[in-house]
């Protein structure tokens, strides 16, 4: 029975739209599948590519159990990074469960009490050569970007209290941002990594509901406001992560797009997002829709369609 464990999820390409299986790696055997190992020290275990159009299907999120037998620690688990810690637990016994079957008479109980459950930001310093100068390292990074934020607000807020400031400071030693604490062999480093914390944008899009089969061209524009549009189309509610791209496709069956069908657009802080704009000219008569889907790093993130007739 092989050690390493995957499930095969049907995804549907955000580029050419087609379906596939995508084999999702939930445990690894370091000795078995040594090429395993390293796509997951490189950050590329879970990362899907379209094997139609060979571009990128965006990241599964998924816990990952790594079995290392001739390492300490044996065992380290990383959760998916959009569950709860009661589901976190569940993954962990689950996989467990599967890897102890697995390895029979080799099983060891005393492995899980010294597993180190992981955030999935520091996979590849975990897995590294060094991993304790790695995560040290990384430590450091967010220490100083914590130490930063709390001189710059004292520059732009002269009169915040003291006890939040030292509240912020304590950060760096109890580590009470989300995430968990790192354990590697005997040496335990207080690491926690934020917790992104999506932002909420509406979409304004601005299309006709009545078009002339005969004319030329049509511009839809399409926008993501910070506050829901008086005059939208299509007004959907979006969570978006704001240091990622919005890619924006249209689908408009009955229309023929001149420019590019999929164009890019940011996530501004405090403000709305630039326009884009798909130019369409109609072809058949009748109702239809203009569909449009909204994707960040490849995965779906919300579709606004706005109804259109088109007259002869």
């Amino acid at each position: 029975m092989p050690h390493s464990l995957s499930q095969t999820a049907t995804v549907t390409c955000p580029h050419c739209s087609r379906a596939f299986g995508a084999d999702i790696w939930l445990v690894v055997d370091a000795s078995e599948r040594p090429d395993l190992l390293a796509r997951a020290r490189d950050g590329t275990l879970h990362r899907v590519v379209c094997p139609h159009c060979g571009q990128p299907a965006g990241e599964a999120d998924a816990p990952l159990l790594i079995y290392r037998p001739d390492t300490e620690p044996r065992l380290i688990f990383f959760p998916a990074q959009q569950t709860s810690a009661e589901q976190d637990r569940e993954h962990a016994a689950g996989l467990l469960a599967h890897l102890r079957e697995a390895l029979g008479d080799a099983w060891r109980d005393e492995w899980v009490e010294g597993m180190p459950v992981v955030p999935r930001p520091l996979l590849p310093a975990a897995l590294a050569e060094d991993p304790k100068a790695a995560i040290e390292d990384l430590a450091e990074q967010v220490a100083q970007a914590i130490v930063q934020g709390i001189e710059r607000l004292r520059e732009e807020e002269p009169e915040t209290d003291e006890q939040s400031v030292v509240g912020a400071r304590n950060l760096l030693i109890r580590g009470d941002v989300k995430g968990s604490v790192i354990a590697i062999g005997d040496q335990n480093v207080l690491v926690k990594v934020p917790e992104r914390e999506p932002v909420t944008r509406y979409t304004d899009i601005a299309c006709p509901r009545r078009v002339w089969v005969e004319t030329p061209r049509v511009s839809v524009v399409v926008r993501l406001t910070v506050q829901p549009p008086a005059h939208s189309a299509a007004v959907e509610e979006l969570a978006l992560r704001a240091d990622l791209p919005v890619r924006v496709r249209v689908d408009a069956p009955a229309f023929a797009v001149l420019n590019e069908a999929e164009q890019e657009t940011v996530v501004r802080p405090e403000a709305d997002s630039p326009p884009l704009v798909f130019d369409l000219r109609p072809q058949d008569v009748g109702p239809t829709r203009v569909n449009f889907d909204f994707f960040q790093d490849g995965n779906p993130v919300g579709t606004a369609s706005v109804p259109v007739e088109v007259t002869p």
